[in-house]
């Protein structure tokens, strides 16, 4: 199996879209097993993203020997996981509440990790996902200073399921007005990880430098253009 042609066709478009300098492409190979995602590894990917545990430490224990892989944690994370997220994954995009974000830091210090973590932000506003609103992280950003035990990196968002391009490109722009927002006062970031297959482009004009994309790597016949 090779994903060659559909990684290749996407950093053009990647390259066509972005107005950041770099862009960091996270495959998502939830929906891959180890020899499909060996597969797309030799294909070129080297960010991999997953969402549930028990699916991805098989993969994960399996590629060990590859040190140039970055995994990244995506999904929800339930407290009791999350000493093995931050013992498997480089990157945690979905931190949503500020204990998640203590525990973390308690368990990279016994481990001795440092992941990279990004605040997920519910721009949109939908009861149905996750995140902190634009004011909770006002009002609290300064806390991140305080864990010695991880990098604070940035904020992830992820958009509502429509095909209504003016409403992406205001979820995304405010995510990036409110990321500018907070460097203003004194706490910067690195990423702003915003853009899935179906959005990815129009996030990546608003200032996206890291997007997370599935099905239209993996998926026959998905195209990017």
């Amino acid at each position: 199996m090779s994903f060659i042609h559909n990684i290749e066709t996407i950093r053009e478009t990647i390259s066509q879209n972005k107005v950041t300098p770099e862009v960091i492409l996270v495959g998502v190979t939830k929906t891959l097993d180890l020899e499909e995602t060996q597969a797309a590894i030799s294909a070129g990917l080297i960010h991999l993203g997953e969402n549930r545990l028990q699916n991805a430490l098989p993969k994960i224990d399996a590629l060990s020997t590859n040190p140039s892989l970055i995994w990244h944690y995506i999904g929800s994370i339930q407290k009791n996981k999350i000493k093995k997220i931050v013992a498997y994954f480089s990157f945690i995009h979905s931190v949503d509440d500020w204990e998640t974000l203590a525990l973390i830091d308690k368990y990279a210090k016994e481990l001795n990790r440092k992941p990279s973590v990004l605040l997920e932000i519910n721009i949109s506003g939908e009861s149905s996902k996750h995140g902190f609103t634009a004011q909770e992280v006002m009002q609290n950003i300064q806390s991140v200073t305080q864990y010695e035990n991880l990098n604070f990196v940035g904020y992830m968002t992820m958009a509502p399921n429509t095909q209504d391009e003016k409403a992406l490109h205001t979820i995304f722009s405010s995510l990036k007005i409110l990321a500018e927002q907070i460097k203003t006062g004194g706490v910067g970031y690195k990423y702003l990880s915003m853009g899935m297959s179906n959005d990815f482009k129009i996030a990546l004009a608003e200032g996206s430098n890291m997007i997370r994309l599935g099905t239209i790597l993996f998926l026959k016949g998905v195209k990017a253009s």
